[in-house]
C-alpha cells in the first residue's frame, strides 16, 4: 500500500457537511501522519455513508462494514473489505454480505 500495514488505519466514508456523504477509502499511515488513497480497489464498494461501523476482523487482513446512513436513507447492508495479494500486487476487495438487520 506504500505504507507499513502495521501502522496503517483504514477509513471509509464520513460526511462533508449535513447532506454530503463520502464514499472514499483511505489509509492513514500513523508513522508518516499522511493519508493515502489505495489505487487498486476491486468489487462493488458500499454507497457513500456516515454513521456506520467498520470493524477489524481477526487476522488483520479484513474489515466488516455495517449500516450507516446518507442524506436520504438508512442502510442495513454489510460488506467485507479484504486486503489481498495476488503474487505481484496488493489490492483491496469489497464483497457484499447477504444478511438482514432490523433497523426498526
Amino acid at each position: 500500500w506504500g505504507t507499513d500495514e502495521q501502522s496503517a488505519i483504514l477509513l471509509f466514508g464520513g460526511r462533508k457537511g449535513p447532506s454530503k456523504p463520502l464514499g472514499e477509502l483511505l489509509l492513514f499511515d500513523d508513522k508518516s501522519r499522511t493519508f493515502l488513497q489505495p489505487l487498486d480497489i476491486r468489487g462493488t464498494a458500499p454507497a457513500a455513508r456516515w454513521g456506520h461501523s467498520l470493524t477489524s476482523l481477526p487476522g488483520g487482513d479484513m474489515v466488516f462494514l455495517c449500516g450507516g446512513r446518507n442524506e436520504t436513507a438508512t442502510f442495513s447492508d454489510c460488506f467485507v473489505l479484504s486486503c489481498r495479494h495476488d503474487g505481484q500486487s496488493k489490492y483491496f476487495q469489497w464483497t457484499h454480505v447477504e444478511t438482514y438487520l432490523d433497523t426498526g
